[in-house]
């Protein structure tokens, strides 16, 4: 059984309470889940408690474990991480990207730009797929994995307010002032670009919630 069994347990029931197939606040019980991913229960209790302490699982003592429920506090939390961490991988990737990453981030930035603001689910893919390549330009290994996990939270805010938040036109053309910054190798430039993104993002995104 193992850690290869865990891990999947875990990032299985991760994806589910990430893309709302296990909305916040729904009950979760360790034999119906053991069940359904074929692995032994106290598999499942290992990824709860790994969840609990992503804070997307809430276990308590009665009613036992939970999705744990979105919260403007939460959401301000990981803008606050986000505006500043994303910002330091553009600033790292404008000093280190190298042409072939440049030019896989511009036709990732192009079929962004080529989906449908109604197909929301691809836009979060293909989104996170852009966000994960500029943090793997960064060259900082350590970074990526936090803005990957951090962008996956936000995204559960994103589901949850995707029917009154439409995709930025604007963020379309924060992506190419940001490929530029990168190109030129324009530090600043690229900090302030992804700062205003994030933020403005973020903004959008209270507002709807």
């Amino acid at each position: 059984m193992g850690q290869t069994t865990a891990e999947q347990a875990y990032r299985m029931i991760r994806e589910k309470i990430i893309q709302l197939e296990l909305p916040p606040g729904t009950a979760l019980n360790e034999a119906s889940l053991a069940e359904e991913l074929g692995v032994e229960s106290t598999v499942v209790r290992g990824a709860l408690e790994r969840l609990a302490s992503d804070h997307l699982v809430t276990i308590h003592p009665q009613r036992g474990p939970y999705v744990s429920p979105l919260s403007l506090t939460e959401q301000q939390e990981l803008a606050e991480l986000r505006v500043e961490l994303e910002a330091l991988s553009a600033r790292l990737a404008a000093q280190r990207i190298k042409p072939e990453q440049l030019a896989a981030l511009r036709t990732t930035a192009a079929r962004l730009a080529g989906v449908s603001p109604e197909d929301i689910e691809t836009l979060m893919r293909v989104d996170r797929e852009f966000h994960a390549m500029l943090a793997a330009t960064a060259g900082n290994n350590t970074l990526a994995g936090i803005l990957t996990d951090l962008y996956d939270k936000s995204s559960r805010f994103w589901r949850s307010a995707a029917s009154r938040l439409s995709f930025l036109a604007g963020a379309v053309e924060r992506h190419e002032e940001l490929l530029d910054a990168l190109e030129y190798g324009n530090v600043e430039a690229a900090d302030r670009v992804m700062r205003e993104h994030i933020l403005e993002f973020h903004r959008r995104l209270r507002d709807a919630l």
